[in-house]
């Protein structure tokens, strides 16, 4: 092996990147809620119900939609995590 070679990633190309940056400083459930979010839209993408372009706009808009809750209790985390789902199954492009 040569070299490794690092640049610096392209958020614009990888918006689900920035997202994750975004959500992990909003702290709270809201990353339960993106996890939940994310694996609905993949599931929904592989299932051909929306384009791969789809996927970033809707977890981004069910993290926004989930409840801003301290990440201090289960009940918390599996509520953002079922209303994200929910959201994530609802939503339309």
């Amino acid at each position: 092996l040569g070299g490794l070679t690092f640049r610096q990633i392209n958020e614009v190309r990888f918006p689900c990147l920035r997202l994750v940056k975004d959500v992990s400083r909003m702290g709270g459930v809201k990353p339960a809620a993106l996890s939940a979010a994310d694996e609905v839209a993949v599931s929904r993408f592989l299932a051909g119900h929306i384009r791969f372009t789809d996927i970033p706009r809707l977890v981004e808009a069910a993290v926004l939609e989930s409840p801003d809750l301290p990440c201090d209790s289960v009940h918390n985390i599996l509520a953002a995590d079922a209303a994200a789902r929910r959201f994530a199954q609802e939503w339309k492009s």
